[in-house]
């Protein structure tokens, strides 16, 4: 799945790219990759409501996941929902206490 999305998204074909990773997360939900990569499409897209939605059902099914807390809290600072992306990664500090790339990207902020 992941070499088909990324051929359409290369050859710029974003909707069949698009279209690809509906039954791609349809058969692998908690494959992280497939959600950041339906968020970036969806962002490059426009449709950026489309894109938050992605990210959040991402962080319900891979909670554990850090580059999509990143992502989620990236997509809300493009944003202007500064406030918004500090909650998102106060939330991932405490399911991953652990994590460094957490901690600075809430510095950065």
């Amino acid at each position: 799945w992941m070499k088909s999305v990324t051929l359409e998204r290369d050859l710029g074909e974003l909707e069949s790219a698009l279209a690809l990773l509906g039954p791609a997360l349809k058969a692998h939900p908690r494959f992280w990759k497939l959600h950041l990569l339906k968020a970036q499409l969806e962002s490059r897209a426009g449709q950026h409501a489309a894109a938050r939605e992605t990210l959040a059902r991402a962080v319900k099914v891979c909670p554990d996941c850090e580059p999509v807390w990143l992502a989620a809290a990236r997509l809300e600072e493009a944003h202007g929902a500064v406030s918004k992306a500090r909650s998102l990664l106060e939330v991932a500090r405490l399911k991953r206490t652990g994590a460094p790339q957490l901690w600075l990207e809430a510095v950065r902020l």
